[in-house]
């Protein structure tokens, strides 16, 4: 992992930090009675909220929470990378390194004074029921978590298999 998955966790922390950037720059902040929605699909939208939760806005956390998060992210994600480093499955490589970039790129968001908080983006949407709103960084997360379950659902079995035969 130390080499081409640390490069696919960068991408993912500088994709993240990059969107995050301009959403910041480009869209007013939406609260009760200011909406600044852009409309991309009749089931998708951009706008510009703040999470200072954790997934999916769970909790509303203080200064003392949003540095205790924002740590722990830094630590999760170096454990991710001493573990990528262990082993030789590339899609567990990928899975940490995507994990590992997306919750230093929420760390960032939690930890930077001008911000504090998570931005969040992404809006789907069927009507009025949405999804709650997430970014970059959350989809790797998300994804990550996917190839790991992949793994140990679909491919770590095989190789036992194959290796019992």
């Amino acid at each position: 992992m130390l080499r081409w998955g640390i490069l696919l966790a960068l991408v993912v922390l500088a994709l993240d930090q990059a969107t995050k950037f301009l959403i910041v720059a480009l869209i007013d902040q939406s609260y009760a009675g200011n909406l600044d929605i852009r409309e991309i699909t009749p089931f998708f939208n951009i706008w510009h909220v703040r999470n200072s939760g954790i997934a999916f806005s769970l909790g509303n956390f203080n200064d003392g929470g949003r540095y205790f998060i924002g740590i722990l992210a830094f630590v999760v994600a170096g454990v991710l990378i001493f573990l990528g480093s262990k082993t030789h499955k590339r899609v567990v490589i990928a899975a940490y390194a995507l994990i590992a970039g997306g919750a230093v790129g929420n760390a960032m968001d939690r930890l930077n004074p001008l911000r504090q908080t998570v931005v969040d983006f992404l809006d789907f949407h069927i009507g009025t029921a949405h999804w709650p709103s997430f970014n970059v960084a959350d989809s790797a997360i998300v994804l990550g978590v996917a190839l790991i379950l992949i793994d140990m659902m679909f491919l770590s079995g095989d190789r036992e298999i194959k290796a019992s035969e």
